[in-house]
């Protein structure tokens, strides 16, 4: 039987989304608010989730644990 690999990078793709996501919010929002460490958490902490998500899938794609 032969394995469809059509999603082997999917998870690198979602990880690559999230971070390209996190980084227009912090450069469209952060330039109004003085960068302090406590602002790029409040911004991170729903964006983080989907990056390490998407490395979780990746991870278990290419060791072929689905």
């Amino acid at each position: 039987m032969t394995k469809i690999n059509a999603n082997k990078k999917i998870g690198l793709y979602c990880m690559a989304a999230s971070i390209l996501v996190e980084m227009f919010v912090v450069m469209k929002i952060v330039i109004n608010i003085p960068v302090k460490l406590d602002t790029l958490l409040l911004l991170s902490w729903p964006i983080l989730p989907g990056v390490a998500g998407g490395y979780l899938f990746y991870l278990m794609d290419r060791d072929n644990k689905w």
